[in-house]
């Protein structure tokens, strides 16, 4: 009578079968063992069925016994539960997270330049930004009336092309209404890692100083105001950093949730009368505001942020 012992061949079958796809994958470049288990991990499943079939027929014709060697079960029932743990893993896109995490590196690449002509009956330029870390510079083109504006970042990612392709996903959309332009900074696609967030990038505007800018951004903001012509103002949640030079002619008015936060070498005075109430309801703390003139305070800077106000004069 012969003797059937399920798992044995399955075990010893799949284990060569692995062995021989792996080696060649690194020998040819396939990817990692991650990736060639997980695409060749539905041949343990062939495997096992081909064994089971054999097996009820050979028992079926020579009345063969059979016996089940259990530790071949075993493997072979923990190769299954792994190849299908991994399936679960790859349609749910862990496995695929992971691997890019694995192979990422970080690049640093530059977003897409854009020039952005403001007519002579423009009263006033309105810039918006989402996120990140912005810098607005009063800035004297060879052109008059050109706003300039580019950026760089970070990137985790697997090659330099899909960073650069990242970096392609900004965009600078700006429309006309009346005599005011508006301009809206959009950043790349958000990438998130696993628990943690793996790009960053930054803009730099180069604005004309005669023309009026109203500033909002939910990031950190720098200014670089020195040779200002007409009046700024900018809004932000984060810091703001304000670079100003002693030659200047303008009147700062930071605004922020304590008196506290607003530093520089500059002579600070406080504005009576400005405080704004706090609500503990929606847990608002309120608003107060310093001021500092250089020169005659022609043209006025208005600061108001949720954080820090740093004001540098400087040659």
């Amino acid at each position: 009578m012969r003797q059937w012992r399920v798992g044995s061949i399955s075990m010893g079958l799949a284990l060569i079968l692995f062995g021989v796809l792996i080696m060649v994958g690194q020998i040819r470049g396939w990817g990692t063992s991650l990736e060639i288990a997980v695409r060749w991990w539905p041949l343990v499943l062939i495997l096992v069925g081909i064994e089971v079939l054999v097996a009820s027929a050979l028992a079926g014709q020579d009345k063969a016994f059979i016996r089940y060697d259990w530790f071949g079960v075993l493997v072979t029932l923990f190769i299954v539960l792994c190849s299908a743990g991994l399936y679960t893993l790859t349609a749910a896109g862990v496995l695929p997270a992971v691997q890019s995490a694995l192979a990422s590196a970080v690049y640093s690449v530059e977003l897409p330049e854009e020039s952005i002509r403001v007519d002579g009956d423009v009263s006033k330029v309105v810039v918006t930004a989402e996120d990140g870390e912005v810098e607005i510079r009063a800035a004297v083109q060879e052109e008059p009336g050109l706003m300039v504006i580019f950026g760089d970042g970070r990137v985790s990612a697997s090659s330099e092309e899909e960073a650069m392709n990242w970096a392609k996903g900004a965009r600078v959309v700006t429309r006309k209404h009346g005599t005011a332009l508006y301009v809206s900074l959009k950043p790349p696609a958000r990438r998130h890692g696993l628990g943690h967030v793996t790009a960053e990038h930054r803009w730099v505007i180069l604005a004309p100083p005669d023309r009026a800018i109203e500033f909002s951004s939910l990031g950190t903001t720098r200014v670089v105001a020195r040779g200002l012509k007409a009046s700024w103002t900018v809004k932000a949640r984060g810091p703001v950093a304000v670079d100003l030079s002693p030659s200047d002619d303008v009147r700062v008015l930071a605004s922020t949730v304590s008196p506290d936060l607003i530093s520089g070498n500059v002579a600070w005075s406080t504005v009576e009368g400005y405080e704004e109430p706090g609500d503990p309801a929606m847990n608002w703390p309120g608003k107060a505001a310093k001021t500092a003139t250089l020169g005659n305070g022609r043209q006025v800077l208005r600061i108001d942020t949720l954080a820090e106000v740093c004001i540098t004069v400087s040659d």
